[in-house]
């Protein structure tokens, strides 16, 4: 990778972690920076250069790369044409509430927990309803009222689910307690909050935890989390694909729809990034630029 960036003719060559939407969201967001688009970028998916033998590889993967660039002091190198760089494009998950977050100049995070919900935090959600359900502009605004402020509804909703999400990457638990999954601790995913449920999953979280002291090490990142919620910083705890299935979960009674159909939930998501109006001098192409050239 690193021969490939050096013959290469761009400037950057920007590592990204998902097969899905990553490519398609850093493209756009990179090309619609002058500077950055003269400079040139060339973007890898982590599959195209991960020896897995099933996955993409994904985050974990490009992490050990990036170290492994770090050791052989290849992270920046220069040639005739220029100094180039290998910079890492990753999910921020929850990261920020221990310490999982790299302090690189050449790994660069979301500014949600990942690219799904970025693409909900830039797009236009009457214009996506619009596009995947045929509606009439009338329709779409509807829809769009029905569905409100629904990613900080979600986080209201999921509270105590997303504590326990974010809890147990710090905690390295392993039990049902998974970030990938919709709430196990509301009656029918979106309904009431379950104080039993949350009791033997937190139970279960604490029990299954690799860390000294679980139950203080949760308490602490409660803490954390408490803290966004009290400073509205909700867009750092929900999840995009939590957010295209609460979207669905919505309609689905007026769009006859149905709530957890993932094949309908990527072509919202889909349509979100299409009417995202992407503008010079995003977070990600300000910090590209600062890197010595």
């Amino acid at each position: 990778m690193a021969a490939r960036a050096m013959m290469g003719s761009e400037t950057f060559t920007v590592l990204v972690e998902g097969k899905d939407f990553d490519a398609s969201y850093y493209d756009r967001l990179l090309s619609a920076d002058e500077a950055v688009l003269s400079a040139g970028f060339h973007i890898v998916r982590a599959h195209e250069v991960s020896d897995a033998e099933e996955g993409s590889g994904g985050k974990q993967y490009l992490l050990q790369l990036h170290d492994f660039y770090v050791a052989q002091d290849t992270l920046k190198f220069s040639t005739n044409s220029g100094t180039k760089h290998l910079v890492f494009f990753l999910d921020r998950d929850f990261d920020g509430y221990h310490p999982g977050l790299r302090d690189s100049a050449n790994i660069i995070y979301t500014f949600t927990p990942d690219v799904e919900a970025e693409i909900f935090r830039r797009g236009n959600i009457s214009r996506a309803v619009s596009t995947v359900f045929s509606l009439t502009s009338t329709e779409s605004e509807v829809a769009a009222s029905r569905l409100g402020q629904f990613v900080l509804d979600l986080s209201i909703i999921w509270r105590e689910w997303i504590t326990l999400c974010v809890a147990a990457g710090p905690l390295r638990s392993r039990c049902e307690v998974q970030p990938s999954r919709p709430s196990k601790v509301n009656s029918n995913t979106y309904g009431v909050f379950d104080s039993q449920a949350y009791a033997y999953l937190h139970g279960e979280l604490i029990r299954t935890a690799r860390v000294e002291d679980p139950s203080m090490a949760f308490d602490r990142i409660q803490s954390s989390v408490d803290e966004s919620y009290a400073a509205v910083r909700y867009h750092e705890l929900v999840k995009g694909k939590w957010i295209a299935g609460y979207v669905l979960y919505i309609l689905a009674d007026s769009l006859e729809i149905g709530s957890r159909d993932r094949h309908v939930e990527r072509r919202v998501l889909a349509a979100m990034l299409d009417s995202i109006d992407f503008l010079s001098g995003s977070h990600h192409t300000k910090r590209l630029m600062q890197l010595p050239t």
